[in-house]
C-alpha cells in the first residue's frame, strides 16, 4: 500500500493527540461520512466536526481533507462526506541546509567524499524541482 501523508501527533499530550493523523489513515481508505468516523475512532461525532471544520480543512500543507454539503441522517443527525485526496500533494521544505562540519567532510576519505558529493547534487536537483520529501 502506498504510504500518504499523514499528519504528526503534537507534543502537548492532549486527549486528541494524533487524531488527525489516524482520520487521515481513515480517510485514505475510503470516504466516510462523520457519523462512521465517530464509530471507528470511538469518540463523539461532534469533536469529528470540531477537528475537520472549515478552518481545518483548509490551508494545509501536509494533507487536505474535502467535505461535502451538509446533510440530515436518519436520526435527523447532521452530517457530511469527508474525503481525502488520493494523491495529496507532497510538500517539501525549501531553503533548508544540511549542516556538515568541514573536519568531518575532511575526514570521510576520497571515494566516500565523492558518493556525498554526488548525493548532495543529486537532492539539490530534487529540491529544486519541489520532489524531495522530508516530512516522511
Amino acid at each position: 500500500m502506498k504510504k500518504i501523508a499523514m499528519y504528526r501527533r503534537g507534543r502537548d499530550g492532549c486527549a486528541n493527540a494524533g487524531l488527525k493523523e489516524k482520520i487521515m489513515w481513515q480517510l485514505s481508505k475510503e470516504p466516510m461520512t462523520g457519523q462512521q468516523l465517530a464509530q471507528i475512532l470511538k469518540i463523539s461525532i461532534r469533536t469529528i466536526h470540531d477537528n475537520l471544520s472549515d478552518s481545518v480543512l483548509l490551508n494545509q500543507k501536509v494533507a487536505t481533507v474535502t467535505a461535502g454539503e451538509w446533510f440530515s441522517n436518519e436520526y435527523g443527525v447532521r452530517d457530511r462526506v469527508y474525503t481525502a485526496p488520493r494523491n495529496p500533494k507532497r510538500v517539501a521544505v525549501k531553503n533548508k541546509t544540511i549542516v556538515i562540519s568541514n573536519r568531518s567532510f575532511s575526514q570521510v576519505g576520497e571515494e566516500n567524499r565523492q558518493k556525498n558529493i554526488i548525493a548532495a547534487q543529486r537532492r539539490a536537483r530534487l529540491i529544486a524541482a519541489g520532489l524531495y520529501i522530508t516530512e516522511l
